[in-house]
């Protein structure tokens, strides 16, 4: 069965973080993007390995809107 997870992804200090607000706990970092996405990809396919294995239930696939705040500060 095919899930589908949207992330963000971000660069600070010089390396890029992944994230699926839908996963809690699971990050991705690299020195690319690309390698932040892939370590995301494998720590979100472990858990839900796991999760499987031991009968628990999916994290729903949430779909999340993305956006851009502009603040006067």
């Amino acid at each position: 069965m095919e899930r589908k997870y949207d992330y963000i992804a971000w660069k600070e200090e010089g390396l890029w973080t992944a994230h699926s607000p839908s996963i809690p706990g699971v990050y991705g970092i690299g020195e690319t993007r690309s390698k932040a996405t892939q370590s995301l990809f494998d720590g979100v396919d472990d858990l839900l390995g796991y999760l499987t294995e031991i009968g628990e239930t999916l994290p729903p696939a949430r779909r999340f809107v993305q956006g851009t705040l502009t603040v006067d500060v």
